[in-house]
């Protein structure tokens, strides 16, 4: 083989790999679901009770296991008295009676459409 003809080939390899590379990396990242935003939003300060909590997620999100739990002022840990979604990206979930007010966290597991918590 001359000397122009394997340039040739390898330039038409890396070519090929590269384009599989593109092809396949944003198909396999969009697949992934996180986290996006909540109301109330991380870190603020709720002093009143909260009746209900509003989670986003960056694609789909479909509740396994648990699915959603909070842990309220008092440091008692609640389920959801109802879940409420129209798209499986924004969950609305409302608490009754509401969480006292003070430090309140959100715990959830989801799965994305590609199976991945």
């Amino acid at each position: 083989m001359t000397f122009f003809r394997q340039r040739s080939l390898l330039a038409a390899i890396a070519v090929v790999v590269a384009l599989v590379g593109a092809l396949a990396l944003p198909g396999a990242a969009s697949a992934h679901t996180g986290f996006d935003s909540s109301v109330p939003a991380d870190g603020d300060a709720i002093d009143q009770p909260v009746d209900a909590v509003t989670i986003s997620f960056t694609g789909p999100a479909t509740p396994t296991d648990d699915g959603f739990a909070a842990l309220d002022g008092d440091g008692t840990v609640r389920s959801p008295s109802a879940v409420e979604t129209d798209d499986q990206e924004v969950y609305v979930l409302r608490f009754d009676p509401p969480l006292s007010g003070g430090d309140v966290g959100v715990r959830w597991r989801v799965l994305a459409p590609d199976g991945h918590a």
